[in-house]
This record gives structure tokens, sequence and C-alpha cells, in this order.
């Protein structure tokens, strides 16, 4: 005999609640040419809340929209409706081909629980093929913690041919490079290092820098 066998309890609830049900919608959030209604106590108030949020309907009480169409980068907005996925509850969101966009829009968005999403995806994904494509999509998103990683694994991992790719990100970004060449660990050569060094220097004004790197 079962405990209260015939008692009714209607169907399952869902694991969670989806953002395409407009339904008790209060606020409006355009990309580009399309607008999706949302829910301000989810997306501010919610286990996955961002704190974009929080200050946009603090801030713009008179409004109910925000327009993220200029505020996110242009690659990032295919991942747009993963990211609210995974606001609205649903538990894996993140792949390797799109874990550089949704980190991002966790960052605009101030979005810690995507954010360490992404960050434990990745390391638990990482390999030197997706290094280096990492080390692409963050150049162009400007995520520097990321191509910084992804720049250290492809030194340690293939020595001094990869510091090629060192060299090329020294053009845009040589605070990241300096702080790559200070750590104790690395698996290089000193004589490698020094040459790198040598380059580098010649290639930046700042005296400061050029400080750093020696």
């Amino acid at each position: 005999m079962v405990f209260l066998q015939d008692f009714a309890l209607g169907p399952a609830p869902p694991e969670s609640f989806h953002w395409r049900q407009a339904d008790f919608s209060d606020w409006e959030v355009r990309l580009g040419d399309v607008t999706y209604n949302l829910h301000k106590v989810i997306l501010a108030d919610g286990p996955r809340s961002c704190a974009f949020f929080v200050g946009a309907f603090n801030s713009q009480y008179a409004k109910s929209f925000t327009d993220l169409t200029e505020m996110l980068p242009s690659q990032c907005h295919a991942q747009f409706e993963n990211a609210l996925d995974f606001i609205y509850g649903v538990r894996q969101v993140v792949d390797a081909t799109n874990v550089c966009g949704l980190m991002k829009i966790a960052d605009v968005l101030q979005c810690g629980a995507l954010l360490r999403q992404c960050v434990t995806s990745m390391q638990h994904m990482v390999t030197d093929e997706l290094a280096e494509d990492w080390l692409e999509a963050a150049k162009d998103l400007n995520l520097k913690a990321v191509a910084a990683a992804c720049l250290e694994r492809m030194i340690n991992m293939k020595g001094v041919m990869k510091l090629k790719s060192l060299e090329g990100f020294a053009e845009c970004d040589m605070e990241i490079c300096v702080d790559i060449l200070s750590k104790d660990d690395l698996q290089l050569e000193e004589d490698d290092v020094a040459e790198f060094v040598l380059r580098a220097v010649e290639c930046t004004g700042d005296v400061g820098l050029q400080k750093a790197l020696w």
C-alpha cells in the first residue's frame, strides 16, 4: 500500500520558468530588431540575477525597457537567448563554441552565476586547440583574463614556438604580457624570455612597461 496513493497532485511543475512565456512580463529588453518581454523579479532578484538590471530598474523608473544593442558586442547577440535560458533557470547552456560570448554577456550584465558557470566550464573543457580558439574570441571581446590564461597555457604546452602568439598580443596589450612573463611557473628558458623582452621593449614607448618587462 502506497501512503496517500489516491491524493491528487496534478501535473509536475516545470523545473524552470521560461522567458518565452511572456505572461505577466513587466520589462522589455531590446537587442537589434528583437524585443524580449521579460520579468523584473527574475532579472534582478532571482537566484541568477544580474546586478546591471538592479541598477537599470532603480535609475530608469520612468521607462519600461532596456536597449542592449550597443552595450553587447555584435558577436554576442547570437548567444543572448542562451544567456536568458540560464538566467531563467536552465541548468546547462555553456559549450565550447559559445562560452566566450556568454562570458562577455555575463560581464556586461554583471551576472555572477553565469560568469561562474563559464569559468568552471572552461576549466573542464580546455584543450590546446580550444585555448587557441578562445584566445581569438577573447581578443575580439576584450576578455583580458581569458586571453591571458589561453596565452599562458599555449606557452607552457608548446614553449618558445608559442612566444610568437605572445608577440602578436603584445601589440594590443603589453600589460598582459608582463603579467604572464612574471609568473614563476612559466615553462620557458630564460634566454628565450630575454630575447622576447628585447623585441618587446623596442616596440613600446611606455617607459613604465619597459621597466616592468625588465
